[in-house]
């Protein structure tokens, strides 16, 4: 059942994209001079988020690789994972300071 789901929703999304690309061809869509731009989801992360809603509240906070629940690599667990995840952090918040400071405080 959830792979006829995720398939029909990556169906539907292709067609969407067909039907935009036809009435951008025959200019029957045309952007508004100021405009925010938004691309669909790819169809990876839309079957991704499908297993997501699929699995429900027991997937919350797991590490999934192809739509399963996995358990994360032994580096990640590790010690020196941990250092690696907080150094990554670290320099992550960094650079979004100095592209706008005092945006990581609600984080």
């Amino acid at each position: 059942m959830a792979i006829v789901v995720i398939g029909l929703q990556w169906l539907r999304n292709m067609r969407m994209r067909e039907q935009d690309e036809e009435k951008r061809r025959k200019k029957e869509i045309r952007p508004h001079p100021i405009s925010i731009r938004a691309t669909r989801v790819s169809p990876a992360a839309s079957i991704a988020q499908m297993a997501i809603n699929i699995n429900g509240p027991e997937t919350h906070g797991k590490f999934m690789s192809d739509c399963l629940i996995e358990e994360p690599s032994a580096l990640v667990r590790s010690e020196a994972g941990k250092k690696a995840q907080s150094r990554v952090w670290d320099e992550l918040m960094k650079k979004l300071e100095a592209i706008k400071p005092g945006v990581t405080k609600i984080l």
